[in-house]
C-alpha cells in the first residue's frame, strides 16, 4: 500500500528576481599564454594629488605596511646573502639554497605566507 505524502514543514520561498549579469568590461584583456591579465587604469586628475596636503591615515597605514614588508624582505636576503656558497657540498643543499633564493627574488613562485 503507498505511502501518503508528508507534507514539507518548511514554507516556500519566494523565487528570487533573477540575477543580471555583469557586463564584461571592456578595458581588460584575458590573461594570454605568457602573461598577467591587464587592466586599464584611468589617470587621475592633475588635480588631485597635492604633495603638501597632510597624508590621511590610509596612506600613512600603507607606508606602514610597505616598512613591515620591506624589514621582512631585507631579513630573509640578509640571511640568504651571508650564507657561505662554499660550505654547501651536496646537490640537496645546492638546491634547498636556490629554492629558498629563487622564492624572495619571486616571491609568486614561492611557498605561501602562513598567517
Amino acid at each position: 500500500m503507498p505511502k501518503p505524502k508528508q507534507k514539507s514543514k518548511t514554507k516556500p520561498q519566494p523565487k528570487a528576481a533573477p540575477e543580471a549579469k555583469a557586463a564584461p568590461v571592456p578595458s581588460a584583456s584575458p590573461e594570454p599564454a605568457t602573461g598577467p591579465l591587464v587592466i586599464d587604469v584611468p589617470r587621475t586628475d592633475p588635480g588631485a594629488f597635492n604633495p603638501d596636503r597632510p597624508a590621511g591615515k590610509l596612506l600613512q597605514s600603507q607606508c606602514a605596511h610597505l616598512r613591515e614588508a620591506l624589514i621582512r624582505h631585507l631579513h630573509q636576503v640578509t640571511a640568504l646573502a651571508a650564507t657561505d656558497i662554499r660550505s654547501l657540498k651536496t646537490e640537496g643543499q645546492i638546491s634547498d639554497y636556490i629554492h629558498r633564493v629563487t622564492s624572495v627574488l619571486h616571491p609568486r613562485g614561492g611557498p605561501a605566507e602562513k598567517r
